[in-house]
């Protein structure tokens, strides 16, 4: 399966180590920003690239944080309901963080996500 990861570019290292696991589980990850060397890229530049990564992926998988964990910025919740309008299949690897987040399958690690792919 074709899968974008979605999280906070803080967690960029985090999110290929999960890549990695998915590969290894024969699953393609289509997000490109893990590779990017800073969070420089012009907005609507990097938008435009996380949508086209979004648009081939069978499946949105975005790392959540608990409800009334603090945090910054807000673009996987954006890119969680991008997918959720295209049909794909949404996947929280974490916390509950919002009402909508119960439109998607949840799991507390990346490991059990991955046994149920």
């Amino acid at each position: 399966m074709k899968i974008y990861l979605a999280a906070q570019f803080k967690e960029q290292v985090l999110m290929r180590e999960w890549r990695r696991l998915l590969h290894n589980a024969g699953h393609i990850v289509t997000s490109r920003w893990l590779d990017e060397k800073t969070e420089t890229l012009q907005a609507r530049n990097a938008a435009g690239i996380d949508i086209a990564d979004i648009e081939i992926s069978d499946i949105v998988i975005s790392k959540t944080l608990n409800r009334g964990d603090l945090f910054t910025g807000g673009g996987r919740h954006w890119e969680a309901g991008y997918a959720f309008a295209k049909g794909k299949k949404l996947i929280n690897v974490g916390g509950i963080e919002s009402v909508f987040h119960s439109f998607a399958t949840r799991y507390d690690t990346i490991e059990e996500c991955i046994k149920c792919l």
